[in-house]
Formats: structure tokens, C-alpha cells, sequence
């Protein structure tokens, strides 16, 4: 079976209010209230954030993107990834809050 085709049934699904957008993280940002992910998607970048504490769910679908180091100041990463987020947010000036980060391999489509 192609990874293409067999791949979306393993990924995360959006629950009620959730968005996800395919992208790459540019840079990780952290203090001592939240975590800021920065997010390059389709060309435009954005920012999410996650409280602390707190856990975004992760996701590994390529063994590359296992060895990229998801850590505060780290970015950019080259791997890119399906990020499932809410725009309704406490946080601000930020686009959304971050639920979920899922690498996947070069060129897959959501």
C-alpha cells in the first residue's frame, strides 16, 4: 500500500473546532507560560502556542523526522508536518493554540 493512500488513516483527526495546516516549524520559543511555535504554511507564517504546563501530541511518520530535536530555541526544522491547532485561544497575538504536531514525509498532502 502507498504511503500516500494509507497514511491519512493513521493521522490525527481534528476534533470539533480544530483546523490543521501542512507546514514546516521555523523556530520554537519558550518562557515560563507558554511555548510559541513558529510555522512557515503555503508561504505565510504564523504563530501558535501551547501553555506550560502543558503536552502537544506528536507524531512521527517518516524515521528522519525522529532524529529533529522538538526542544525550546531549536528551528528551523526541515521536516515538514501536519499541525492541528484552534484558532479560539487565551493566548496573545498569537493564530492559534497547538494541539498537535505530526511529521510526515517530503511532499505528502493532507
Amino acid at each position: 500500500m502507498e504511503i500516500s493512500t494509507s497514511l491519512p488513516r493513521f493521522l490525527r483527526k481534528p476534533a470539533k473546532n480544530e483546523e490543521r495546516i501542512a507546514g514546516t516549524i521555523q523556530s520554537i520559543q519558550c518562557s515560563t507560560t507558554e511555548v510559541d511555535f513558529r510555522v512557515l504554511a503555503d508561504g505565510k507564517s504564523y504563530t501558535f502556542a501551547h501553555g506550560v504546563p502543558g503536552r502537544v501530541e506528536m507524531g512521527w511518520f517518516t524515521v528522519a523526522s525522529s532524529q529533529i530535536p522538538v526542544t525550546c530555541g531549536s528551528g528551523p526544522l526541515a521536516s515538514p508536518a501536519i499541525l492541528t491547532f484552534t484558532r479560539n485561544t487565551s493566548f496573545a497575538n498569537v493564530d492559534g493554540e497547538l494541539k498537535s504536531i505530526e511529521f510526515v514525509p517530503d511532499g505528502f498532502v493532507p
